[in-house]
C-alpha cells in the first residue's frame, strides 16, 4: 500500500499458500487507509507453474472520512 504515490510503497505482505488449491484463489486483505485521494494498492502473484511474479497495475482508492450531514 502507497499513501502517497506510486513510489511509496511499503514491503510486499505474505499469503499462506497453504489455504488454497493449484487452479484458483480468492484473497482478502484488511489494510489501513489514510483519509486520502491518493492511496494505492498493487498486488503480485506466481503462477502455478512457479514462473516469476507478475504484477497488477496500480489501483487508486479514494477515501474520504467526512461524515455526512
Amino acid at each position: 500500500i502507497s499513501h502517497a504515490n506510486l513510489s511509496g510503497y511499503g514491503d510486499w505482505q505474505s499469503w499462506d499458500s497453504s489455504t488454497g488449491d493449484s487452479q484458483e484463489i480468492s484473497v482478502s486483505q484488511l489494510m489501513a487507509m489514510g483519509d486520502s485521494p491518493y492511496n494505492f494498492v498493487q498486488w503480485r502473484a506466481k503462477d502455478i507453474a512457479g514462473n516469476g511474479y507478475t504484477t497488477s497495475p496500480h489501483y487508486r482508492v479514494r477515501v474520504d472520512a467526512t461524515p455526512i450531514s
